[in-house]
């Protein structure tokens, strides 16, 4: 694909270009964050993993940690009816039992989900509840068994996504940055290296490119992708041919000014970004369909946190 003989240090450079301003409309700072495989993948993985932690008790200890923090207190209640839920964990049914106790200002109420035969009606139970907050209360020692090593276990997978999702974060955040206050030039290409990741059966390459900075010196930068295609070359204009003359692979790519080694290759950031000759950014490889993955998990989990902490 690439030809394979390459004189190191500097042959052809475009002028590198500095604009003052640059506007980079929000849809395109949104691709920027939240686009691309990498972060795709740590959505998903991080919305597929936080079903199994709220299930696994997480929303248990959300809400204990709600109401039931700091100083508890404890009355003598009453069971006052039990019922079997269609819910079953392990095969056992899941019981609703509710119960009534007094305080010295009048009678509460209130119910807590276990197994079959801890109470029956009419027993007498042992209620716990935040200082000043009898409304929120429970039977003591009473749970489901969630939580411990399971829920911990299942923490693994949101935690492996958040990872995915931070270093495409910050990428996303470097490439704004440098869209917004970098130098603009193309890179020459070098070399290209098989890593050991592969994606949808295809291997990641590790792209070298060589550039000229504004100080007359050579710099390197890297891109990394399953997709040789996305390097082919192409000058940072968008237009004409993808190699020069003499088979030169050339890729458009930006750098900080005050430090070169700060650089991005355009093709190396979600939606491949490309400037406008009057400083316009705008994406040419990304759809809005793809915000909707990190927007659904977001929204999810936060209704779902608001349905545990009772404001909804």
């Amino acid at each position: 694909m690439f030809p394979g003989n390459r004189r190191q240090g500097p042959r052809r450079w475009q002028p590198y270009q500095l604009h003052t301003s640059r506007a980079i409309p929000l849809m395109a700072r949104l691709g920027l964050l939240f686009n691309g495989f990498y972060s795709l993948f740590g959505w998903f993985f991080f919305g597929f993993g936080m079903l199994f932690v709220w299930v696994f008790g997480g929303s248990a200890y959300l809400h204990d940690m709600a109401f039931f923090s700091g100083e508890l207190q404890t009355v003598q209640g009453r069971i006052s009816h039990v019922r079997q839920t269609r819910l079953e964990i392990n095969e056992n049914a899941v019981y609703e039992y509710r119960y009534r106790f007094d305080t010295a200002v009048r009678q509460h109420q209130g119910s807590s989900d276990g197994y079959r035969g801890h109470y029956r009606e009419g027993d007498l139970a042992t209620i716990e509840y935040a200082q000043g907050d009898p409304g929120h209360s429970r039977i003591v020692g009473m749970d489901l068994g969630l939580g411990g090593w399971p829920f911990f276990f299942a923490l693994i997978f949101p935690l492996v996504g958040a990872g995915f999702i931070y270093a495409s974060l910050r990428k996303g955040v470097k490439g704004i940055r440098l869209l917004s206050e970098g130098n603009l030039t193309d890179g020459r290409f070098l070399s290209r290296e098989a890593t050991s990741t592969r994606i949808n059966n295809r291997t990641v390459y590790s792209f070298l490119f060589e550039f000229e900075a504004s100080d007359g010196r050579a710099y390197q930068v890297r891109g990394r992708s399953h997709q040789p295609e996305r390097f082919a070359g192409e000058t940072r204009s968008g237009h004409g041919n993808r190699r020069d003359a003499e088979g030169e692979i050339f890729e458009p790519l930006l750098y900080n000014p005050g430090n070169p080694v700060d650089a991005l290759l355009l093709d190396d950031l979600p939606g491949s970004p490309r400037i406008s000759g009057d400083g316009q950014v705008h994406l040419t490889g990304v759809h809005r369909f793809g915000l909707l993955l990190p927007a659904a998990v977001i929204i999810g989990n936060l209704l779902w946190m608001l349905h545990v902490l009772e404001v909804l």
